[in-house]
């Protein structure tokens, strides 16, 4: 009898264990999707990186333009994106902001 008694007590706590499991999984799916979904929000809201960058100085009030482009249209947008980051950060460097 004891050995039946000790079974019975396995069964309700594996069921109960299986009811939290799905309880769970469930959850972090639910949470995966999420994840996902700010993924491509955010993936898809950045955009290309600008190829122009307008700077201006307060001080001197100075306006300079960085930019890059590729008439052949061979070079990498990528490549052309940090060339004007480059430069926008060196003029940042010397009193420089960025335009909105």
């Amino acid at each position: 009898m004891k050995y039946f008694s000790h079974a019975e007590n396995f069964l309700r706590t594996n069921q109960a264990t299986r009811l939290e499991r799905s309880k769970y999984r469930s959850k972090s799916a639910l949470l995966l999707l999420t994840y996902v979904f700010v993924a491509i929000i955010f993936g898809c809201a950045s955009g290309p990186p600008p190829l122009l960058i307008k700077m201006h100085n307060p001080e001197t009030d100075q306006t300079l333009n960085c930019n890059a482009s590729d008439r052949m249209g061979r070079s990498d947008p990528a490549v052309l994106a940090a060339a004007v980051e480059s430069c926008a950060q060196q003029l940042e460097a010397r009193g420089f902001v960025r335009e909105r």
